[in-house]
């Protein structure tokens, strides 16, 4: 019980599992940006090159840049990194292996503070600039380390969700001193020189009193009012965020139905109106994706791609209201046998109108039972017009309500327009009266 043990012991222990934390190898696992949630302590195991032994002909090294980059990730997800040399038959190490030791050290003699004892991102996005890290201390102060790989050129650094102001702004192996500014949901460091103090990752340190304010993840719009849903945004269960740029992988099957797994956002509509479906995908057969937003599901049937190929198709339109969503996409295959998605994006573009209570084609429904002509989903100023099928006008009236009943005795088969659907033009339908 005093002996902390990996997760290679081929029996459970008193904690139901086979060991006291996790050692995947040679990758770094699907881990949110904030850690695991449910507290599971792991670490990522790996070789320089290719062998964990000594291997004369394995020149396949990982460069000093890839191995520094994987440490911060690793660590800002809270977990450790486990990095193997593989020794001569003398006992010495590879020369390789000591050049690449030496450059991380060098590296690590500066920024140290900012991965020993640290603790997971507590900022549930992904930075495009780099990684956080953080610390706290007996007194609950919390500082957090930001490992900027893509050094800004214009001075300044962004760190979305982040709305508390620090104590101080430094940089690590400088005398420099920063400044910050509270935005928008956001804080933003400035002063920062023109060139970063390491080429792989420069580490800037925010002092804060007491505990941070992080805000809510939000997906939001560009300035067109285009939402892109995109793995850098997502929760993910029982999918695999992958490749550069990311797609969502591993979303395999092999039967009709259900396919296990779905990937989730949060997301921010600025604008009420009509919103057209595209998506970036990569799929060996049709299917069916299931759009769920605050809890009402739009199925969405996608087409085949000759499997890796990625094509961005139109998948459909929606009408959304101005507020903050919950969205959560799953599938459905359609195909007996293996079959899989790989899917890079799903994206809403604003294309008019003004949210649900303006009617679209799409949510005008036209029908008629025992001679009355029914139709549902129009607003008081439309016109609907009703011909024969000569073409002669039967019926003309402007709707008082959403809904709309006129009695067709006598006729079998008519002809309705509906005008003054705003942002389309006049709807015709074809209806037989039974």
């Amino acid at each position: 019980k005093n002996i902390i043990m990996n997760d290679r012991l081929a029996f459970p222990i008193d904690n139901g599992k086979s060991g006291d934390f996790l050692t995947p190898e040679q990758s770094i696992p699907d881990v949110p940006v904030t850690g695991r949630a449910d507290g599971q302590d792991w670490e990522t195991c790996m070789t320089m090159n290719e062998n964990w032994g000594y291997c004369s002909f394995d020149d396949q090294w990982k460069s000093t840049q890839d191995m520094i980059l994987k440490l911060i990730d690793i660590a800002s997800k809270g977990g450790n990194y486990l990095l193997n040399v593989g020794p001569k038959a003398d006992g010495t190490f590879p020369q390789e292996s000591i050049e690449r030791l030496t450059q991380v050290g060098q590296w690590m003699s500066v920024n140290g503070e900012a991965i020993y004892g640290t603790l997971s991102n507590p900022i549930d996005k992904v930075m495009d600039w780099g990684k956080i890290t953080r610390k706290i201390d007996e007194n609950g102060n919390t500082t957090l380390y930001l490992h900027v790989a893509n050094w800004p050129s214009n001075g300044q650094l962004n760190v979305p969700l982040l709305n508390s102001q620090p104590l101080s702004a430094t940089l690590l192996g400088s005398e420099a001193t920063l400044a910050a500014e509270k935005g928008s949901n956001s804080l933003i460091v400035k002063g920062l020189p023109i060139a970063p103090v390491n080429q792989i990752s420069t580490t800037i340190k925010l002092a804060f009193n007491g505990d941070i304010s992080v805000g809510e993840n939000y997906v939001l719009p560009d300035e067109t009012n285009k939402i892109s849903l995109l793995p850098k945004d997502s929760k993910t269960t029982g999918v695999c965020v992958e490749g550069d740029p990311q797609n969502f992988g591993c979303w395999a099957t092999t039967a009709i139905g259900s396919v296990s797994g779905d990937i989730t956002w949060k997301m921010k509509v600025e604008k009420s109106g009509n919103y057209a479906i595209s998506s970036e995908l990569g799929a060996t057969d049709a299917g069916i994706f299931h759009l769920e937003l605050n809890g009402t599901v739009k199925d969405l049937n996608y087409p085949g791609t000759n499997g890796a190929a990625y094509e961005v198709k139109t998948l459909g339109s929606i009408t959304l209201d101005e507020g903050v969503y919950n969205v959560k996409l799953t599938r459905s295959s359609t195909k007996d046998g293996w079959n899989y998605v790989n899917l890079r994006s799903i994206i809403l573009s604003y294309t008019g109108g003004t949210g649900t209570n303006n009617p679209t084609p799409d949510n005008i429904r036209i029908y008629a039972q025992k001679g009355i002509l029914h139709i549902d989903g129009i607003e008081k100023g439309n016109l609907i017009e009703i011909y024969d099928i000569t073409g002669r006008l039967i019926k003309s009236k402007r709707p008082n309500d959403s809904s709309e009943s006129v009695s067709l005795n006598g006729e079998t088969f008519v002809i309705v327009k509906i005008s003054g659907v705003e942002n389309f033009p006049p709807l015709i339908r074809k209806v037989m009266v039974r």
